[in-house]
């Protein structure tokens, strides 16, 4: 099985070595496709918007860690 690191931010000036979803583009949909299907092993999210909660919790595969600080 091959790893990936996904990582996605609507601003993303910060991530420059990682590859990450075009803005506008379905971030889950690019986690569920990189990861065949399964969802994502961790999604940290440290933004505190709510709608990124959502959208973690969505994206975590089975057994899946979902990190929030």
């Amino acid at each position: 099985m091959m790893s990936a690191v996904v990582a996605y931010a609507p601003g993303d000036y910060r991530l420059e070595r990682v590859p990450v979803p075009e803005a506008g583009e379905d971030a889950e949909g690019v986690v569920r496709s990189e990861s065949g299907g399964y969802g994502c092993d961790v999604y940290i999210e440290a933004t505190g918007y709510p709608q990124s909660v959502v959208q973690g919790l969505r994206m975590i595969r089975k057994l899946g860690r979902f990190v929030e600080f």
